[in-house]
């Protein structure tokens, strides 16, 4: 996982001015190795194009 998290770091920080927080990258990480769907709305998780992240509300809909 931290292996992940820090390739995920290191992709998603040279494209941006401020990053992907290391905790956000561990997150993220986290979601593949679980084979998880990420729920979430902060923008910079639906850049990761490695993970699937929903809005709560996104999720909620399709669990109807």
């Amino acid at each position: 996982m931290a292996e992940i998290s820090g390739e995920f770091k290191f992709k998603y920080t040279k494209k941006e001015k401020k990053g992907l927080p290391i905790a956000d990258a561990l997150i993220a990480a986290t979601s593949v190795v679980k084979k998880a769907i990420l729920i979430a709305e902060e923008e910079h998780y639906f850049k990761i194009k490695e993970i699937d992240v929903k809005t709560p509300a996104q999720f909620l809909s399709e669990k109807l």
